[in-house]
């Protein structure tokens, strides 16, 4: 987080002339850093509560950071790069994929991919909390470090690459409403009411969401099982809703590639055994 945050300043004062106010961001930024600092050295109980927000805080801390790049996103370019991502797809595909996916429209396949979306918000909490009830602290800390490797690369890829997305760019095209009972309302209200106008590329939904999976199937298989049909149809769901390219669900895969694999260089080549390591070690004992 430091890293990324010291990264983040630096960028503010570089393009400080179009940021109204852009000393407001610094003062968040040292204030978010010295907030973590000193609950990080208050929470040193062994056990209870303290330990728990000691090793799951950066949960609490993506929502404020997410917040504030969507306020910067325009600071380094002044226009989207829509039209860019606009002319890879037609390239590959010879259409709009978003376009294209209306034929398939239905109320209850647009619930399908949209419950997978939104489940978007229970999948790192439900893995955390699951290695936590286990005991599995350093997978805990490993997870968090991956998933927020996830977040920051692309929360400044934001910034390098503002993307509006085709429920705002392509909206002329539309010709069928995505409708569906549940689901399907609630995520076009969380996008409408909190989602980022330019954070699309990567999607920072599936980049989270995919580095979840894949540390799920290494420290806690079954849970893994679990979590697949769910992270798959939040892939999906990504472009089907409209709210990203196809191209942002592709990088999100990329950029979850490059967070477990930093992660992993970063802490040492595993350095907690994956869960079917430790159950056969203990057969051997």
């Amino acid at each position: 987080m430091i890293i990324y945050l010291a990264l983040l300043s630096s960028l503010i004062v570089t393009f400080r002339q179009n940021i109204p106010q852009w000393q407001s961001f610094l003062f968040f930024n040292l204030s978010v850093c010295l907030t973590v600092f000193g609950a990080y050295w208050y929470l040193v109980a062994p056990n209870g509560w303290q330990k728990f927000l000691r090793h799951l805080y950066p949960l609490l801390v993506f929502t404020f950071l997410y917040e504030e790049v969507g306020r910067l996103v325009l600071m380094i370019h002044p226009k989207y790069f829509d039209g860019l991502v606009n002319r890879l797809e037609l390239a590959v595909f010879g259409n709009y994929p978003t376009i294209w996916l209306e034929k398939l429209y239905h109320p209850w396949t647009n619930e399908l991919f949209m419950l997978g979306y939104v489940s978007y918000y229970f999948l790192m909490p439900t893995l955390a909390i699951a290695l936590y009830l286990k005991n599995k602290i350093k997978q805990v800390d490993h997870v968090m470090l991956a998933i927020s490797i996830g977040f920051y690369v692309s929360y400044i890829t934001f910034l390098l690459i503002p993307v509006e997305g085709p429920h705002r760019n392509l909206v002329h095209l539309e010709g069928k409403e995505l409708v569906g009972p549940i689901f399907t309302p609630f995520a076009k209200w969380l996008i409408d009411t909190y989602g980022i106008h330019g954070g699309c590329i990567p999607s920072s939904h599936v980049a989270v969401a995919f580095v979840t999976l894949l540390l799920a199937f290494r420290f806690y298989r079954k849970l893994g099982y679990i979590l697949t049909p769910f992270v798959f149809a939040l892939c999906v769901g990504t472009f089907w809703g409209r709210f990203h390219y196809f191209t942002d669900t592709v990088t999100g895969l990329l950029v979850a590639w490059i967070a477990v694999w930093v992660t992993d260089k970063f802490l040492g080549k595993y350095p907690v055994q994956p869960e079917s390591l430790t159950s056969l070690s203990g057969l051997k004992k």
